[in-house]
């Protein structure tokens, strides 16, 4: 002390400055050390009573619900075309106008082959009536015959050994014997026959007139007889095979004239032969009038110019000719067509594929997929709220709902989050009443559907639920008096994309976590933040 005296005054005031620095660093330990634990900064809510509306947000893609195509006769030249692409119409609006002097010639030629068509089926019709009974009466005749060519072929000695016959018939004659019989050129009696015949041009004509229906007597069978040495059981062998394979042609040719399938396809060409000349008439009717639109809408397309003759896409000016029925009824029973699908074939060459003008008419309508677990919650007639691109609401209802579900690969994902990963969803449309500009067919729009409604609901900010590996909902429960919070496990009802509602595990005027953190669990401590009333959370 005597010694601490005796210092300078200079070195008294820097020890005693040490002295005090040293004692706050000590004092700054001691209380981080010492200091009461208040927990965590967070931000609690209070639980409040509000509405809430469930909705379902999604998007879905602009199409058109209503298109009229005009269409136009090859040739046809046009007077004047009133509309652009791209401009808006007005139901009642004309469009173009048209020269018809050169269109009754193809009224006419329309009736000509519908009234040809029309002839071809109903003769074959007939034909196939009568064919009917008499194939029943050949069927008859050639069970009969086969019957006594098989006790001819008993009486007969056979020989064994057999002439190898050609590989393959001479002529078209023979071979259409050996097919017709379903023989090969082993069998002795025939295959000598048709051979014989295969190398005389004279026996050949016999043959097909024979196969074209002319009697047995015309043929000269002992001439034939004695040619192949034959005696009388062989001879009348012959005969009697010969005298099937009359019959046997005859049978093929009533079973091809009672075919229902070519029935179908005579039917197939008068049919749309019929359908050719309808609307050709209705076509050169609205060309002698103009176009006129049947709703307002937007053209799409405008393929003719004023003072030109319209010819389409393909330039080929032979789709204004006559259809050639003849040439068609003759494909029907030509070899040629085999494997071909006929009736597709016919509806070709009938079809019109002019476009002169294409509107696309009001209303609009939106094309959307719902999920399982939307589906169930829109209904017909359902207001709906759509954003175009350009930010414009507009008000729409719902026109459709399929009532089968089909693979899609749109689905909101909102709709199957929790599912088993089906992608099978329902289709649904959105009609736009009034759409302007904004509104463009194949964009998205934005979707917006009321679909369940809660007043007076217990709220809960949607960041303050938590989920557990069970899958079950909970919240942190704030203790004013502990600083604590405490796990509280609720069940929810409606969310509409920022609240939830709380059927149980809490009442209004509790206060709860906003935004728990990741580590926190029941009993910890915390320090409020800042206290929000359920107003302010929904601000």
């Amino acid at each position: 002390m005597t010694s601490f005296m005796k210092w300078p005054v200079k070195k008294k005031a820097f020890a005693a400055v040490c002295l005090v620095l040293a004692l706050a660093v000590i004092g700054a330990i001691a209380y981080y050390v010492f200091k009461p634990d208040k927990g965590a900064s967070v931000t609690l809510t209070t639980v409040q009573r509000g509405n809430i509306t469930q909705k379902i947000d999604t998007s879905g893609t602009v199409q058109s619900a209503h298109q009229g195509v005009f269409k136009v006769i090859e040739g046809t030249v046009v007077d004047e075309v009133y509309v652009r692409v791209g401009d808006r119409i007005e139901a009642g609006e004309l469009l173009a106008s048209f020269d018809t002097s050169s269109l009754d010639e193809v009224v006419r030629q329309k009736k000509n082959d519908r009234d040809s068509a029309k002839k071809a089926y109903q003769d074959y019709v007939n034909t196939a009536k009568n064919s009917a009974s008499e194939l029943t009466r050949v069927n008859r005749e050639v069970a009969v015959v086969e019957a006594k060519v098989k006790e001819l072929e008993k009486a007969v000695e056979v020989s064994k050994e057999q002439e190898a016959a050609p590989a393959k018939a001479e002529n078209e004659v023979g071979g259409r014997l050996f097919s017709l019989l379903g023989l090969n050129s082993s069998d002795t009696v025939l295959g000598r026959i048709v051979n014989l015949f295969g190398g005389n041009s004279s026996s050949s004509s016999a043959i097909a007139a024979m196969l074209g229906g002319n009697a047995m007597s015309s043929f000269d069978m002992s001439s034939i007889s004695s040619m192949l040495g034959q005696s009388e059981e062989e001879q009348a062998l012959m005969s009697a095979t010969l005298e099937l394979v009359q019959l046997k042609a005859n049978q093929m040719i009533l079973q091809l004239q009672g075919n229902t399938t070519m029935e179908s396809m005579y039917k197939s060409l008068y049919d749309n032969a019929e359908k050719a000349y309808e609307s050709t008439v209705y076509t050169v009717e609205a060309l002698r009038k103009g176009w006129y639109a049947e709703y307002g809408g937007i053209v799409r397309e405008v393929n003719i110019m004023k003072g030109m003759p319209y010819f389409s896409a393909s330039g080929d000016a032979a789709a204004a000719s006559a259809i050639d029925v003849t040439t068609i009824l003759s494909m029907l029973t030509s070899s040629s067509s085999g494997g071909m699908d006929i009736t597709k074939m016919i509806s070709g060459l009938f079809a019109d594929n002019s476009s002169g003008m294409v509107i696309e008419y009001y209303p609009f309508e939106v094309r959307l997929v719902l999920g399982k677990y939307d589906v169930s919650k829109v209904h017909m007639d359902q207001p709906v709220k759509l954003t175009s691109v350009s930010g414009r609401e507009f008000e729409g209802n719902i026109v459709y709902i399929s009532p089968v579900a089909s693979t899609d690969s749109s689905i909101n994902i909102s709709s199957i989050l929790g599912s088993s990963g089906s992608s099978s969803g329902v289709e649904a449309r959105i009609a736009i009443p009034e759409p302007d500009e904004s509104v463009i067919i194949g964009f998205d729009v934005n979707i917006s559907i009321d679909v369940e409604t809660s007043e007076d609901a217990v709220l809960v900010p949607m960041g303050s639920l938590q989920y557990d590996s069970e899958n079950s909902v909970y919240v942190f429960l704030y203790d004013s008096k502990e600083k604590t919070v405490s796990r509280t496990e609720i069940v929810t009802g409606l969310f509409d994309g920022v609240n939830y509602e709380i059927l149980s595990g809490l009442s209004v005027g509790d206060v709860i976590v906003k935004s728990p953190y990741a580590s926190m669990k029941d009993g910890d401590k915390i320090d409020m933040k800042a206290l929000e009333t359920a107003a302010e959370t929904n601000e």
